[in-house]
């Protein structure tokens, strides 16, 4: 799992440490948690991180 923010941007970013594989679909989602604010990262259904949601 992996979370991160680069610096100077007004964005909040989730990265997952799992390479992707070519020629191979894969559904990714994010959904904002207004109450938490978080955004978790799912990738193929399974969890892969979550960032706390901070942009503006």
């Amino acid at each position: 799992m992996g979370e991160g923010r680069r610096p100077g941007l007004d964005v909040d970013q989730v990265i997952s440490r799992t390479q992707a594989v070519p020629g191979a679909w894969t559904r990714l989602t994010g959904v904002h948690g207004a109450v938490a604010r978080t955004i978790p990262l799912c990738v193929d259904g399974a969890p892969v991180g979550t960032v706390a949601h901070t942009a503006t």
